[in-house]
């Protein structure tokens, strides 16, 4: 079984969606939630009904930490990094061999999607202003930063089940996000909530029509690398068999 988790289903649903009824028998998608503790909490629930992946892959949404990440730019994990308030994390490598990385990279790109390999950053709490992910960009040496990515893989790590990423950027460097609070951990943005946000100020306006803008691309991009990446499946699970 390949175990797919994303933070919400808005990532993979609606227009341009994953039809999860095209899967595989064999592929099993999870939506945990935003930040560690529904993360965790999902994967204790799978562990705890007796299923255990032959493959983890931690999917979704990034923002970016560095110049040159676009909303649809796909970034292939190669580390797992963690910054925390409350511990300490070691980097975890990703199970994905040099080779495997040059053929998806060279699939992605054939496929018209703008790809590269990446460090992904999992913070505790949103990052969305310009400033913090300059910061954190420079601090880290990581492309693109996400709340659960690395909960994912220390779960796998523990369970020693292979683990990989797949991160697309919903925005660029210099794009500020809305703010937390708005947004609920288990299915995105309150609509209400965002709406009274935005009309604060014609910026906080802008803002929000431009994270509307970049949705589809960045959908777009996730569910035809998620697609591409399964294809290929069958020569990463052959190595762990």
């Amino acid at each position: 079984m390949i175990v797919l988790v994303f933070a919400l289903r808005s990532e993979i649903g609606g227009l341009f969606g994953l039809d999860r009824d095209g899967l595989p028998q064999s592929v099993r998608p999870l939506f945990s939630g935003m930040g560690r503790a529904r993360v965790d909490n999902c994967l204790r629930t799978l562990k705890e009904n007796g299923s255990r992946p032959g493959l983890m892959l931690s999917a979704g949404f990034s923002g970016a930490l560095t110049e040159g990440w676009v909303p649809g730019q796909v970034g292939v994990v190669e580390e797992f990094a963690l910054r925390s308030e409350e511990i300490k994390g070691e980097m975890i490598s990703s199970d994905i061999d040099e080779g495997e990385m040059e053929s998806l990279l060279a699939r992605f790109r054939g496929e018209g999607l703008s790809a590269q390999r990446c460090r992904a950053l999992t913070s505790d709490r949103l990052i969305g202003s310009p400033r913090q992910k300059n910061r954190l960009g420079r601090e880290t040496e990581a492309e693109l930063v996400d709340m659960e990515s690395y909960w994912v893989a220390r779960f796998a790590r523990k369970e020693n089940i292979p683990v990989f990423g797949l991160r697309v950027a919903f925005d660029t460097i210099e794009q500020r996000l809305p703010p937390s609070d708005l947004f609920d951990p288990e299915g995105g943005g309150s609509p209400l909530e965002l709406a009274r946000w935005s009309l604060g100020s014609w910026s906080r306006f802008k803002s929000l029509l431009k994270a509307g803008k970049n949705l589809l691309p960045a959908r777009r991009a996730l569910v035809r690398s998620i697609s591409l990446w399964l294809e290929m499946t069958d020569s990463i699970s052959a190595r762990w068999d």
